[in-house]
């Protein structure tokens, strides 16, 4: 088996794993696999920073973005677009991870970079540090909160 087939796996296990929890206990759970960062580890990342900075949108942002364009509720999704291809993601993985297609994750990315190079809306630079704090913070090679 190919390590990126079994990473599939294993990813879609701690999915199922994180349902269960959920459901059963109404609590998220956090999972972190070492050496690998993941998209769904670094979307709970955005997520913690929604809760703790913005609660009132959280089920919008948990249902990842769903249709909404307030701007709030695209400052942290075009956040995670941005961050999460950084860091290596290509595109159609951010896609098919956020259920969008392709353009949207493109248009998302160019919105996040030029609030970045025009540095002039502190909200978005707020939430976009926050989540980029929060992922070098829990996800990462080994978590620095162990």
């Amino acid at each position: 088996m190919r390590k990126r087939e079994e990473f599939e796996i294993i990813e879609n296990e701690i999915h199922t794993f994180k349902s269960r929890i959920n459901t059963k206990y109404k609590q998220d759970v956090y999972v972190i696999i070492r050496n690998y960062i993941h998209l769904d580890a670094m979307y709970d990342c955005v997520l913690m920073t929604c809760n703790e900075n913005d609660d009132h949108i959280y089920n919008e942002i948990k249902d990842k973005g769903a249709s909404s364009r307030t701007t709030l509720v695209c400052n942290y999704i075009h956040s995670f677009y941005h961050i999460a291809n950084k860091s290596g993601f290509p595109k159609l993985r951010i896609a098919k991870f956020m259920g969008k297609n392709h353009a949207t994750i493109i248009n998302g990315i160019k919105k996040a970079q030029n609030r970045l190079d025009l540095k002039d809306d502190e909200d978005f630079l707020y939430i976009y540090e926050s989540i980029k704090h929060k992922i070098d913070t829990y996800v990462g090679f080994i978590s620095k909160d162990t």
